[in-house]
């Protein structure tokens, strides 16, 4: 699937996480690409961050993998997506 949006980074200090703060935002951004007609969304994370599981969470299913170059060291990284961001709109 092509997906038509993108969540390029959604970062929290650890004391603001668990709070319910990370699903606002991750819902406000899906909510504003809705409203241009973006259907779907698309965040690429480091395969171990923990992040994967919220994505997991949110709704989000593996949908691709691949390497990036991090300071000279090759790190796997995974890509969650949403087919329907209405999923995530109509849940706030």
């Amino acid at each position: 699937m092509a997906y038509l949006g993108e969540l390029y980074a959604l970062y929290l200090y650890p004391e603001a996480q668990r709070g319910g703060l990370g699903r606002a935002l991750l819902r406000a951004a899906a909510t504003a690409l809705y409203k241009d007609r973006l259907r779907s969304m698309i965040v690429w994370v480091l395969r171990d961050n923990p992040a994967c599981a919220f994505y997991e969470r949110m709704g989000a299913r593996l949908c691709g993998a691949t390497e990036v170059t991090l300071g000279g060291a090759q790190l796997p990284k995974v890509a969650y997506g949403w087919d329907d961001l209405s999923v995530l709109v109509e849940s706030g």
